[in-house]
């Protein structure tokens, strides 16, 4: 609090403004029927051109001189609001939109020159979660990240897969947040569904390398989501049943004055639930046989207002997946009844929880402080007893083992948002994190009669550090057309007795060229010191996180963008960008890696080098009309010069993908169907594949590999289909709206590659074959879904 204030203090000495001339117009921008704050609203006042947009709690504030004013609340979806005022002293404002039904079948912006108007952080966009739901669905599921993957600059990795890989970053390069909180696994069912519930969803943003200051430790991207409040006036909800799991929320006030209210959403698979009733028709006296294969995930979140100034939070969140396999043998050998019990399985585990409290103090300052909690943990076990009993005998011996990794972290946060002049909007504050590491322990009880061991190893490489920074960002109008984001961030990150000392400046500059378009362009300093062990990139749970050390440096990068942004005629928008990141310490793995070593440490298994990742990006959407949609490419490269990897030479990195097109459209056929579909095309990721074999010296054959990642897979093309369905209003009795929705998930069939696999062929089996495995070919799926 101390740190906060007095560098305010002294950014305003050197800034040399005063804001005695200035009076101030705040308050909270609000949905009419359920109160929830709206986020990324955009508030304009049409004398001044001066433009400002709400932030995660809705809350905005203008400076402007005393006078007479027109002020106008603008949101995609919502009919603007307008409010004149005559402004001779400070006054605090709320302002309450109304949902327009028509504008949201649409995606339509009521002014076609607000949705450039106070983007100042390139390379950040808000993703509609209305598009979201007009998108092919794949088994069902509405997947907010899979329609992030569909933006310039983001990819997938591989087929059906819910990671982020963006600007040619890796996975463990993004921040994630969930009501502030960082989620360290977004993925269900071996990546395929991410941890997110469209339905608990408020708001996302995607900040994509050029970030603002008040956001760190990540070298990639930032994914804000903020989860909903729920409705201050009435209980609402819905419910959704798909291929392989079902959804529900529900939230609503919880106090008759609507001064609390809860949202709660959650999600589980039924995979189990299909395939028992075959497990149980094949199931004998003497063989048992049960699989688990399932995961559920839930959010919940109670808001409590104060009064009109002050308001409290609470959010949960939890997600688990279970893959497992037990089974039981009954037999008999020489008078001795013999049973046999294995058991094996996956699992991990995510929580987050957070206690907030936010105050607007004297209509100047918004003030946010936070507590909060987050744990990641994967296991891998496998059980196996036996036991024999005869009539004179009995013997038994079990074989237990099981690998456990994992993170936790605990946060303090303090924040705030003031506009101390017309000129002028600033945010600072001050962070701090305790993140307790456990790369890897292995856990072994053995008794068979003779042997026993009981033991736990890897416990060695538990390590406790802190990461805490202090930012400021300044938004300034430096004249009518230009605006900048000037931002510093201090990090300190303390390991193993080590401090280590960040200085990031961070610098984003919009400078108007017409009504119509915009020129951007940014610098960022971006440290991480925290990496992702990744065994694989399909999303498979044996995922460890690790710290920097005092022999493995954080990974730093630097990234410069430029580009444009404008609105075109007939409500289309194109949005032109430019990057380039050098990388310094970049992170991979050593030949031979194996993580699940933990008698060695993992420090053994990575080396650090230097990279670069650049690219074009470009974007084009439509927002008026019954046809809407958008269409995007990227042009990549990315590369790694990393000493002991591929004989020191630069090699193409793991994502490194050329070429990627996207395109995403929908068209109204009437008020109550939508057809949609969704192209992708992309060129092949590069891999590391066998150039040949020899026999070594005990006669074993042994693969030559040549160069790192010396093969590209084939390239990928996918169209999906999609219809929705809604009920007429007039059948509706109990539920406000219904609907159904049948997709086609890649409806040309095609093959794509998944893995390769190296398999032997020809006489003697002395030759190799690459062999590509494909893993979606035609999926149909449905869903029907109430709102009530």
């Amino acid at each position: 609090m101390q740190k906060s204030k007095f560098l305010l203090v002294l950014f305003l000495i050197s800034s040399g403004f005063a804001a005695s001339a200035q009076q101030l117009v705040s308050g909270f921008v609000r949905d009419t029927g359920s109160k929830e704050a709206i986020i990324g609203a955009v508030v304009k006042c049409l004398e001044t051109d001066q433009n400002t947009a709400s932030n995660n709690y809705g809350f905005y504030s203008l400076a402007l001189p005393s006078g007479h004013y027109t002020i106008v609340f603008s949101y995609p979806g919502y009919q603007s609001d307008t409010v004149q005022m005559s402004l001779y002293k400070s006054k605090k404002v709320d302002a309450f939109m109304q949902s327009d039904e028509s504008l949201k079948n649409s995606n339509y912006i009521p002014d076609e020159n607000t949705s450039i108007e106070g983007q100042v952080q390139p390379g950040s966009q808000q993703l509609s979660l209305k598009k979201a739901e007009k998108l092919p669905l794949l088994l069902g599921e509405v997947d907010v990240v899979k329609a992030a993957q569909l933006l310039p600059g983001v990819k997938s990795g591989t087929e059906g897969s819910s990671g982020l890989y963006v600007r040619g970053g890796g996975r463990g390069q993004n921040l994630v947040l969930l009501d502030g909180v960082p989620v360290y696994n977004q993925n269900h069912l071996f990546g395929f569904f991410s941890t997110f519930n469209n339905d608990g969803i408020n708001s996302l943003q995607l900040y994509k390398g050029s970030f603002p200051a008040r956001f760190g430790g990540r070298l990639s991207s930032v994914m804000d989501v903020t989860l909903k409040d729920g409705n201050a006036e009435n209980i609402e909800g819905t419910a959704s049943i798909g291929a392989l799991l079902g959804r529900f929320s529900l939230n609503g006030p919880l106090s008759s004055d609507g001064r609390t209210t809860f949202a709660f959403s959650g999600r589980r698979s039924y995979i189990d639930l299909l395939i028992r009733p075959i497990e149980n028709a094949s199931q004998r006296d003497s063989f048992q046989n049960q699989t688990d294969f399932y995961f559920y995930d839930f959010n919940a979140k109670v808001s409590h207002q104060l009064d009109d100034r002050n308001r409290l939070y609470f959010s949960y969140y939890q997600s688990k997946d279970v893959l497992g396999l037990s089974s039981k043998f009954t037999d008999t050998f020489r008078g001795a009844l013999r049973e046999t019990e294995l058991s094996t399985g996956l699992n991990w585990v995510s929580n987050t929880a957070v206690a907030r409290y936010t105050r607007l103090q004297n209509n100047n300052i918004f003030a946010n402080y936070a507590v909060s909690y987050t744990r990641y943990q994967i296991k891998s076990f496998a059980d196996i007893s036996f036991k024999s009993v005869s009539a004179t005998t009995q013997s038994d011996w079990h074989y237990k083992t099981s690998f456990v990794s994992g993170l936790q972290d605990i946060n303090i946060l303090a924040e705030y948002d003031y506009k101390p002049s017309q000129n002028h909007h600033l945010r600072y504050g001050v962070n701090s994190t305790i993140h307790m590491f456990k790369p890897g322990q292995l856990t072994l009880d053995v008794d068979l009669g003779a042997q026993q061991e009981d033991t736990t190893r890897g416990e060695d490489q538990d390590q406790t550090t802190v990461e805490s920074a202090i930012f400021i960002e300044d938004v300034i109008q430096i004249n009518k057309g230009t605006k900048a984001n000037v931002g510093l961030r201090v990090m300190n990150y303390l390991t193993n007795g080590k401090s280590y000392v960040f200085v990031e400046p961070r610098l984003a500059l919009n400078e108007e060229i017409d009504s119509h378009w915009i020129f951007r362009m940014s610098y960022a300093l971006n440290n991480q010191p925290i990496h992702l062990l990744a065994n694989s990139n399909t999303g498979l749970p044996l995922d460890l996180w690790v710290p920097a050390t005092n022999n493995i440096k954080p990974q730093s990068g630097h990234q410069f963008s430029l580009g444009f942004i404008g609105n075109l005629k007939h409500g289309f928008q194109f949005i032109g960008e430019v990057y380039y990141k050098w990388l310094r310490n970049a992170i991979d793995y050593a030949p031979g890696a194996n993580f699940l070593a933990v008698d060695e440490s993992w420090q053994n298994n990575v080396l650090q080098g230097r990279g670069q990742n650049y690219g074009l990006e470009l974007f084009v959407q439509k927002q008026l009309g019954r046809t809407t949609g958008w269409a995007s490419y990227t042009l990549s490269y990315a590369d790694r010069t990393i000493e002991g990897i591929n004989s020191g030479r630069t090699y193409p990195f793991r994502y490194d993908q050329r070429h990627n097109l996207s395109t995403s459209w929908s068209y109204a056929l009437s008020d109550r169907q939508t057809l949609g579909f969704t192209t992708v095309f992309g060129t092949g990721f590069p891999i590391t594949i066998p150039i040949g074999q020899y026999l070594d010296l005990d006669g074993n054959v042994v693969y030559e590999y040549g160069g790192k990642n010396n093969y590209r897979m084939e390239n990928y093309f996918r169209l999906d289909l999609n219809y929705v369905h809604h009920k007429k209003k007039s059948k509706l009795k109990w539920a406000k709206d219904a609907w159904f929705n049948v997709s086609i998930y890649n409806a040309t069939a095609r093959k794509n590659p998944f893995i390769y696999q190296i398999s032997r062929s020809g006489p003697g089996k002395n030759g190799l074959v690459l062999e590509r495995v494909s893993l979606f070919q035609f999926i149909p799926s449905f869903s029907y879904n109430v709102a009530f």
